[in-house]
């Protein structure tokens, strides 16, 4: 059980069985961790889908042409997206539905692109599983 084993455990296991069970032992909180261990910053697509949909990350878990996720590259965009929201969230209940201008702002303040923040105001970004050229 992923629960009972200790965290230097996992080096026992193939790096994406171990990715899996770490994140089944750890879950959302020791996975900005996990991803700077060199062993799980590139992991089978399919086994960071399934930790992804077993530990509802909410991670956009993008898999390149070999079949490998950038673990690294998914968290940054899981923060970024994180952040957009907030301040959506947040200018909402100061400017109301003035969508126009929170676009500006969090544009702005995030660096982030108005085409972004309104995907994601919308509620699309990328598919759960996009494949990386």
């Amino acid at each position: 059980m992923p629960k009972e084993l200790e965290n230097n455990d996992f080096s026992k296991f193939d790096p994406d069985l171990g990715f899996l069970l770490k994140v089944l032992k750890l879950g959302e909180k020791g996975l900005p961790e996990m991803i700077s261990e060199p062993e799980y910053q590139s992991v089978d697509g399919e086994t960071a889908l399934l930790a992804n949909e077993i530990e509802r990350l909410g991670l956009e878990i993008g898999i390149d042409e070999g079949g490998k996720a950038n673990m690294c590259k998914d968290m940054e965009e899981f923060k970024k997206k994180t952040l957009v929201e907030g301040g959506i969230e947040t200018l909402r209940g100061v400017l109301g539905n003035d969508d126009n201008k929170i676009v500006q702002v969090v544009s702005q303040q995030l660096k982030v692109t108005p085409a972004y923040v309104r995907r994601i105001m919308n509620g699309s970004t990328t598919s759960a599983a996009t494949v990386r050229a």
